[in-house]
């Protein structure tokens, strides 16, 4: 990642290879795949959320 925030695909790509041992060093920290798209997916869902809420509150009216 550079000073901007900008990231190289390449880098991104590699982050997300499976390699042959990626599942068993998961459930060695105690996380599961499945259950780490979970946790992804409702992060993802409440920051939805908090962007909807930003875009309503600076476009209502002001009466």
């Amino acid at each position: 990642m550079n000073e901007k925030g900008e990231t190289d695909d390449n880098s991104l790509k590699g982050m997300a290879s499976n390699g042959e041992d990626f599942e068993k060093r998961m459930q060695e920290f105690g996380v599961t795949v499945a259950h780490f798209h979970n946790s992804a997916n409702q992060i993802k869902s409440q920051l939805n959320k908090i962007e909807y809420h930003q875009v309503s509150f600076t476009s209502a009216p002001i009466v």
